[in-house]
């Protein structure tokens, strides 16, 4: 990781930390452009994040993205250099699907995979590394005033001019935001004000982002053989209505294994209300509901023994957990085309929107990658800086 000598003066604000928005700032810090990266939740990550626990030292769960692949070029050098930071390896589990209710295991062919070490946010921390962070900051506002953006968080708190703005999420547009936080949408609401033809292009089609949603079920039980009894690392389930994934994470010198859950989208989609009290949206100041929550958690976590008892048995009370975690936004569908013909930008304005929620590739960790690469590039390029190392 390192600096172009060919520094630049120009100021970059990015929402969201996670692999886009983090690559992003990567990619614009080693030129030497200043970067601010305003993120919601606790740690970078996004839908790589780690989730831990005062209240059981040792507990760590990747309750997002088990693994992923690099298939890309520009993503498989980003890969190779976090290898060499020792904070990714190359993942020796199994994958495939398992059916519970006759028994069949398909075991995936063989494909290069990816995990973080010691957990999945590991591998995104790096690429922050000199950038500023203000973590735990939900951006309520953002306004461009004589050619600069200025964005103001929950607190009132407004930072300092920026020449570019980049938006990693589609929340910023998207009526769902007024529904959780009872607040327009930021970039919603500044949009007419921008003027800006392939702005409201942009703004209109992160509104228009479809996802499907996914509860996460996080618990720890203590080690013992019965889960070496599992056929996969994770498991794809098929015929449960509640269970679509089970994940089975092994802590390195602990007593015990992190098993992670992940519902069905018609699952979610039916608890539409529910977000978990101890996720990032709930701590921001989303409305949460604790006999709703207990309904949710006691029913996924019914569906996950009766998908594995097959091959464990009774299953043991958890040594920590259950805990919920909603998914709302982190599964995009594709999108047909980018909403510009400059792709993702609105140059006239100073506004980039990247993200694996647009574009015909959607949904995955090397997406989301690529996504944060295309927007430094078109920033780069507009300050004549060149984007190969």
């Amino acid at each position: 990781f390192f600096r172009s000598k060919a520094m630049s003066c120009a100021r970059i604000a990015i929402i969201g930390a996670g692999m886009c928005g983090s690559v992003c700032a990567w990619a614009l810090a080693r030129k030497g452009v200043h970067v601010t990266v305003f993120e919601m939740g606790r740690g970078v990550g996004g839908r790589m994040a780690t989730r831990r626990s005062r209240d059981f030292p040792g507990f760590s769960c990747n309750h997002g993205a088990p693994l992923f692949y690099a298939k890309q070029e520009a993503f498989q050098e980003i890969v190779q250099m976090l290898v060499g930071e020792g904070v990714l390896k190359v993942w020796d589990g199994d994958f495939g699907s398992m059916n519970p209710a006759t028994k069949e295991v398909a075991k995936d062919a063989p494909a290069r995979a990816y995990v973080g070490v010691p957990g999945m946010s590991s591998a995104v921390e790096p690429l922050t590394r000199g950038v500023e962070m203000r973590l735990q900051t939900q951006v309520t506002r953002v306004e461009r005033r004589n050619q600069q953006w200025f964005v103001t968080d929950k607190d009132t708190q407004e930072s300092a001019a920026f020449d570019w703005l980049v938006v990693t999420t589609h929340a910023l547009a998207h009526d769902r935001w007024k529904e959780i936080f009872g607040t327009p949408p930021p970039l919603q609401a500044a949009a007419p004000s921008l003027h800006s033809p392939a702005a409201s292009a942009l703004v209109k089609s992160l509104g228009e982002v479809e996802t499907v949603p996914v509860m996460a079920l996080m618990m720890a039980f203590g080690a013992s053989p019965l889960w070496d009894r599992l056929p996969l690392d994770v498991a794809r389930v098929e015929g449960s209505d509640v269970v679509s994934k089970i994940i089975r994470q092994p802590v390195a010198g602990s007593p015990f294994v992190v098993v992670v859950v992940h519902s069905t989208f018609d699952f979610a989609r039916q608890r539409r209300s529910v977000v978990g009290s101890g996720g990032t949206t709930a701590i921001m100041g989303a409305a949460t509901d604790a006999i709703k929550e207990e309904a949710v958690i006691a029913e996924l976590y019914t569906g996950f023994t009766d998908c594995i008892r097959p091959w464990v048995g009774e299953v043991p009370k958890p040594l920590f957990g259950p805990l919920l975690h909603r998914w709302g936004a982190c599964f995009p569908l594709p999108a047909p085309e980018y909403p510009t013909p400059a792709g993702v930008a609105a140059a006239d304005v100073g506004l980039v929107c990247v993200g694996d929620h647009l574009g015909p590739e959607a949904g995955s960790v090397e997406a989301a990658a690529m996504a944060g690469l295309k927007g430094a590039d078109t920033i780069l390029a507009a300050l004549g800086l060149d984007a190969r190392l």
